[in-house]
């Protein structure tokens, strides 16, 4: 296995998912300057910079935060490969997307990003169409279906990806 060091000044190249309400997926290639210094600030300021506020809020929702507070990483791929995405995704009514390897949708947006041997965030190795194919975007009626019984997150996957739910409760 060969080790793969990161130089501190180079930029992060990342896939970027942008869900919005009624339209469809956005997937594009993104770029960080100068990542690896202050990274973490750096993703919440992607993140933030990508997530747009829901409209039209839903019926009896009077504030949604737009804004990335804490985020957490979710890795879809057996490569490493997979998500940086906002914690708090709750307050994001509207605006979800759904990978086929991982057991929940996502709120907001997501930052598509490789880790290295030692766990360190690099580009992803997964090219952009493969990642494409496997997200679905999710509406605010099904995220409430999804929430009434656990039952109906096995039937929406099933529905949405064509394959059986393989995750258990």
């Amino acid at each position: 296995m060969q080790n793969i060091t990161v130089d501190k000044n180079k930029a992060l190249r990342y896939i970027v998912v942008k869900p919005q309400y009624n339209k469809p997926l956005i997937v594009q290639k993104e770029t960080i300057p100068t990542f690896y210094s202050n990274s973490g600030e750096k993703l919440i300021s992607a993140l933030n910079k990508h997530t747009e506020p829901p409209n039209p809020y839903p019926a009896g929702i009077d504030v949604i935060r737009s804004e990335v507070h804490m985020f957490g990483f979710a890795r879809v791929y057996e490569n490493g490969d997979g998500f940086y995405h906002d914690d708090e995704f709750l307050h994001k009514m509207n605006s979800f997307f759904w990978h086929r390897n991982y057991p929940t949708p996502f709120g907001g947006a997501g930052l598509f990003v490789g880790s290295n041997l030692d766990g360190e965030t690099v580009a992803p190795v997964t090219d952009i169409e493969t990642l494409q194919r496997d997200l679905r975007a999710v509406d605010f009626g099904m995220l409430h279906r999804l929430g009434e019984k656990r039952e109906a997150v096995k039937i929406e996957y099933e529905k949405l990806f064509g394959q059986p739910y393989k995750w258990h409760y």
